[in-house]
């Protein structure tokens, strides 16, 4: 957890560093040759662990993304990354697998999990002879066996779902921001005493421990961060237990007020 939760878009990717060079799934006759898989793996491994104060891994990073994933997923630009790499790429964690990988021709996906159990879905494109990230998604590819999706679209300031498909906690949410501005998926798990304005203050607070949760706040899941037009598909590794939550974003508008101040909060409830 951390208490500058709109930190989070600029390590999201950079979670996955050190992520280990498993063979992707190769049942599928369609999913590309060893080799190929082997390679597309390695180099996104390479790519994860960037470091961002190496100037000359830098280069590497900048050398193997497109322009519309820096612009799209960083939120930034080629020139501004370069210019300062530790804001744009971030800090590295312990990753943990490869699942899925498939090259066919000029493009590769694979889903990433880091050492949490969150996933990301990155597509590459070959351009020349050089793999190219092209697209993050936050999420695996697809909801996993037996997950009730909950569609849930982003604006705003407020998420938009069907609270009624919630019947228990063994559900995704395919994801979509229709707003013109970058929101997060926050969930929270809390209890009689949570309030918004508190839970806020809290997070903006660097004086707090990173151990330590909000008061009303019993755990925290952050699923994904979602640039405007972005999609994708927020899961937690594990069903949400029975209970009430809510829906928190704490990214700042143009103006620096949290957007959870504005509004972006919502609160359901997970049956027995």
């Amino acid at each position: 957890m951390t208490r500058k939760l709109w930190l989070f878009p600029l390590i999201a990717l950079i979670a996955l560093a050190g992520v280990s060079a498993a063979c992707g799934d190769d049942d599928d006759d369609n999913a590309g040759s060893e080799e190929e898989i082997a390679a597309v793996e390695d180099l996104l491994t390479t790519i994860l662990g960037t470091d961002p104060t190496d100037s000359d891994q830098v280069d590497f990073w900048l050398e193997h993304m497109t322009d519309e994933v820096i612009e799209g997923f960083f939120g930034t630009t080629r020139k501004e990354c370069a210019a300062n790499a530790e804001d744009c790429i971030g800090e590295s964690t312990e990753g943990d697998r490869f699942e899925g990988t498939t090259v066919s021709g000029s493009d590769a996906q694979t889903t990433v999990y880091d050492a949490e159990g969150s996933a990301y879905t990155v597509d590459l494109v070959l351009e020349g002879e050089v793999w190219m990230v092209n697209e993050i998604a936050f999420g695996p590819a697809e909801l996993p066996e037996g997950v009730t999706p909950v569609d849930l679209k982003l604006a705003e300031y407020n998420f938009v779902f069907d609270e009624s498909k919630i019947t228990d906690g063994n559900v995704g949410f395919p994801f979509e921001n229709i707003g013109e501005e970058a929101h997060q998926i926050v969930v929270l798990k809390t209890n009689d005493a949570y309030d918004v304005d508190t839970t806020v203050e809290f997070f903006l607070d660097e004086n707090t421990s990173e151990d330590d949760l909000p008061v009303g706040v019993d755990e925290v899941f952050f699923l994904a961060f979602a640039p405007p037009g972005a999609s994708g598909i927020a899961v937690n590794q594990a069903p949400l237990e029975p209970g009430d939550y809510a829906f928190i974003c704490i990214l700042p508008d143009a103006e620096g007020t949290p957007h959870a101040s504005l509004g972006m909060t919502k609160d359901f409830t997970v049956p027995e």
